[in-house]
């Protein structure tokens, strides 16, 4: 098994560290998809900061990400999440898993269910 590691300063806004590869998965526009992991915190987010999780398109950008979803969780235990979504009119939407305001997290044991 194998764990995607993200981390960032307090002082980093935005960092992403982990995508789905287009060519591998590729999330229908209309589609509702329901996507399930296992995280563990290992650092905690700075003040104001979080974890986060999203569905992109390359074509529309930011200002269409669907699926917007964030957390907090302290450091410990493993902990699952789980996140519906569903897809507009584009077939080019990833996904992606981040860190605002700095922490670190590992993620693994991500599952994709089309509903």
């Amino acid at each position: 098994m194998h764990s995607a590691y993200g981390t960032a300063p307090i002082t980093t806004e935005w960092a992403e560290f982990l995508y789905s590869d287009r060519n591998k998965i590729k999330l229908q526009a209309g589609g509702t998809y329901k996507v399930t992991f296992k995280a563990k915190t290992l650092t905690s987010p700075g003040p104001g900061g979080n974890f986060y999780f999203l569905a992109r398109s390359t074509i529309a950008g930011h200002m269409q990400d669907v699926g917007i979803n964030s957390w907090t969780d302290g450091g410990g235990a493993p902990y699952t999440k789980s996140f519906t979504f569903s897809i507009p009119n584009y077939e080019d939407y990833y996904l992606v898993w981040g860190v605002h305001f700095g922490g670190s997290i590992a993620v693994d044991d991500i599952t994709i269910e089309k509903l």
